[in-house]
């Protein structure tokens, strides 16, 4: 059983994923949303502005709460290598442990790779974004350091909650010029376990067998 992520079972699944679109269509719609590279963000002033009225069911989340958390769109295209991958990182900003959402063209032809370094660690904060350097944009911590790929997933047609305070990557393995848009929301200091024992009544264990 992976220490990295949790499925969640297809009515869980099913539901959020269609939810998750509306909120994304409605956000390329508005414009009401924060952009940086490989991001659509929608913030918690736009949360409070523009989109908890008209979504009633972001209140419905365990440990989210959208008036201080955001919703972050992950934007990847196999046509373009700035935009086909993120580098060996941790999750910024405190995001410990969230639930991850497929939205548009999630297929197992993106994958997600947990490493661990090799001998001694060396990483290194950067002012970067998804795979390029940005300054004034998020600051990261990124592995610098030899490693090795210790477990590989792919987010197709289920939520899952996701650990992203471990080593891991993102990988396109085609070239056609296609979004795929994964969202996370994202709330800060949630314990790993804490969301496991939250969303117990959802987590789809044999599923999760049958992915990894």
């Amino acid at each position: 059983m992976s220490i990295y992520y949790k499925f969640l079972n297809k009515e869980f699944s099913d539901l959020w994923i269609q939810r998750t679109r509306e909120l994304y269509d409605h956000a390329v719609q508005t414009g009401k949303y924060k952009e940086l590279h490989m991001k659509y963000i929608i913030t918690p002033t736009h949360m409070r502005e523009y989109y908890i009225e008209k979504f009633l069911w972001l209140d419905d989340l365990p440990l989210y709460n959208p008036r201080e958390h955001s919703v972050v769109f992950f934007r990847f295209n196999g046509s373009d290598p700035e935009v086909d991958h993120f580098e060996v990182h941790k999750d910024p900003t405190e995001a410990w442990a969230n639930l991850n959402v497929p939205v548009y063209n999630c297929t197992t032809e993106t994958r997600t790779v947990w490493v661990e370094p090799i001998g001694e660690e060396y990483s290194q904060h950067e002012e970067r974004a998804g795979s390029h350097i940005i300054a004034g944009q998020t600051n990261s911590e990124h592995l610098r350091s030899p490693y090795r790929e210790v477990e590989t997933m792919h987010i197709t047609d289920r939520a899952c909650l996701f650990k992203g305070d471990e080593w891991h990557k993102v990988i396109v393995d085609h070239n056609r010029d296609e979004w795929r848009v994964m969202a996370k929301y994202w709330s800060r200091q949630n314990n790993w376990n804490e969301l496991i024992e939250k969303y117990s009544e959802h987590i789809d264990e044999k599923y999760s067998i049958h992915s990894s």
